[in-house]
């Protein structure tokens, strides 16, 4: 059901788009801002979902490969900063707020979400029960590895590398390599040694 919803397939090139760029596959709800600034490169088939009162932005020089999914439900507020590479096929879902640093690298098939289901009352089926949501940071200079998964609450710090199919569910400290499910850290930088060591 489209209640508050524009459906539409059209080129843009308004204030908010400093960019001209085919949009498809888009859903606004009312009062929606979505921004993307100079020099971004959208690829095809990439969906957009923003309900009413939500805000996604795109800073500069920033891509946005194949197959890409963006979904920011009702009041909340995508941020996305500049030099950014989603590879293709990303999934972003926000309902609260996510944000993601300057010149972070976003491997193929990542998944970023800052919801899940509840699942308390075990006499009701688990999709009646709502979500829990808490917001996600993600921090400048960030490699996050191929078929990851951020989940809600998590904070990762700056210049720190998630490896490949990672599920990362508490905080990963700046300077530092996390990998598993769930995400462990195996190695800091250390400034005094001017090294990556292991832990």
């Amino acid at each position: 059901m489209l209640t508050n919803w524009t459906k539409f397939k059209v080129k843009i090139s308004l204030i908010k788009f400093k960019v001209k760029i085919i949009i498809k596959n888009t859903l606004y709800g009312y009062n929606t801002r979505f921004y993307i600034d100079s020099h971004t490169n959208v690829e095809k088939d990439v969906f957009w979902r923003l309900g009413p009162n939500s805000n996604l932005s795109i800073d500069l020089n920033t891509h946005v490969g194949n197959f890409c999914r963006f979904e920011c439900s009702e009041n909340a507020n995508i941020s996305i900063g500049k030099n950014v590479q989603f590879t293709g096929n990303n999934f972003v879902a926000c309902m609260d707020s996510i944000e993601i640093g300057d010149n972070t690298l976003i491997g193929e098939f990542v998944s970023i979400r800052d919801n899940d289901h509840e699942y308390i009352d075990v006499n009701n089926n688990i999709d009646s029960q709502g979500y829990n949501t808490s917001s996600i940071k993600i921090s400048d200079d960030v490699w996050i590895g191929r078929g990851s998964v951020i989940l809600k609450g998590v904070s990762i710090g700056k210049h720190c590398v998630i490896g490949a199919n990672s599920v990362v569910n508490k905080n990963v400290d700046s300077y530092s390599v996390a990998v598993g499910a769930p995400a462990k850290v195996i190695k800091i930088y250390n400034f005094k040694t001017q090294k990556w060591e292991k832990i």
